[in-house]
């Protein structure tokens, strides 16, 4: 039987090989990794480099794991082409019309797809920073869940954010995450965050079918909708036991930036008021076709 999401699904449905033939990809790492590393890209030029140096450094504090990382963009023309020169970094460049709004769904899928091979997913945005405990931390919290468990790479859905003065001493090197010091420079913590970063094996983020590139884009409430999904399907816990803290670098509010808004988060509405069955058929339905995805 079918419900309005999955008539809505199907009318927006992606053509996947379309965008495969489309994109631009330049990879540096094409090995099978424990964990690849997917960053949806758009703007924000001063982050790229911050974000890199902070996961290289948790990488290499927790070496017997391999890693990847991959920054996708989704753009007209390659304005961040520039990541695919640094070490060890990969880069694909989905192109878009220019009427298209940047869809980070859409980035997140295409990473996931066409990049590394890998046991766990971390999906993660340009503007949050982690100490040099990150992963060794994320993989203690994995070790006392169920291994097919999505994880908020976060404690308690809470999210720290930087002043401008404190983001833009880190971006300019002045200091870094090891400095802050409680009551002195501390930044204010944001609580229900529903994204920002998730961790999930491979073979879970089939079974919730990816993100919703056909129903969301630019700044909506498409994390919310995963992360519901994730509850739903396989569970979603915070890296609560150690504490890991997320550190949201500042930028511009943009919550008004899309006009479509309004009209996805009717969409996510409606998810959150259908029946537990007609959830589970919806998702159910989305996870069937993007396992088809080539």
């Amino acid at each position: 039987m079918d419900n309005n999401l999955i008539k809505l699904h199907r009318a927006n449905q992606i053509n996947y090989t379309a965008v495969k033939d489309s994109c631009e990809r330049y990879l540096t790492n094409v090995e099978r990794v424990d964990v690849s590393v997917i960053i949806p890209v758009m703007n924000r030029e001063s982050f790229h480099h911050p974000l890199v140096e902070h996961l290289k450094k948790a990488m290499a504090n927790f070496p017997s794991k391999t890693y990847s990382i991959t920054f996708v963009e989704h753009s007209s023309i390659p304005k961040h082409k520039s990541l695919s020169r640094i070490s060890n970094v990969n880069y694909i460049w989905i192109k878009k019309n220019d009427n298209q709004p940047f869809n980070k769904c859409l980035a997140m899928n295409v990473g996931s797809l066409y990049s590394n091979e890998c046991e766990y997913y971390l999906f993660h945005d340009i503007d949050l920073l982690m100490d040099k405990n990150y992963f060794r931390d994320i993989f203690k919290n994995l070790k006392r869940l169920n291994p097919r468990c999505a994880l908020q790479t976060f404690a308690h859905r809470r999210i720290l954010v930087m002043s401008k003065d404190l983001s833009n001493q880190i971006l300019n090197h002045h200091i870094n995450l090891e400095d802050l010091q409680p009551g002195i420079n501390p930044p204010h913590s944001t609580p229900g965050a529903p994204g920002g970063s998730i961790f999930i094996n491979s073979w879970s983020f089939k079974q919730v079918g990816g993100y919703d590139a056909e129903f969301f884009h630019s700044y909506s409430p498409e994390d919310a909708f995963f992360f519901h999904k994730l509850q739903l399907i396989i569970g979603v816990e915070g890296c609560n036991d150690p504490v890991i803290e997320a550190y949201h670098m500042w930028h511009p509010y943009m919550g008004h930036s899309n006009p479509e808004k309004p009209q996805m988060e009717k969409i996510w509405d409606e998810f959150k008021n259908m029946q537990h069955n007609n959830k589970t058929e919806f998702v159910n339905y989305i996870a069937t076709q993007f396992k088809n995805i080539k």
